[in-house]
């Protein structure tokens, strides 16, 4: 992780629009290699960065397991 990159990591002091930003543009979905074998496969959602992330922050269990 680099300091001087301010997207190389998510902080405590990041607004929620800047971690939405950060999670959607720089990390890796667990997705296929292509759209088309993303959509049709999904993604493994045991690399899924955004969805690891919801594991830990996202209370709602149900919800999870909706998004899921």
């Amino acid at each position: 992780m680099s300091s001087s990159d301010p997207n190389s990591s998510i902080l405590l002091t990041d607004t929620p629009a800047d971690v939405k930003r950060k999670i959607n543009k720089y990390a890796f979905s667990g997705g296929g290699a292509t759209v088309e074998e993303h959509k049709k496969n999904g993604a493994n959602l045991d690399i899924d960065v955004p969805y690891q992330y919801l594991r830990f922050f996202l209370e709602d269990d149900d919800k999870l397991n909706e998004i899921k």
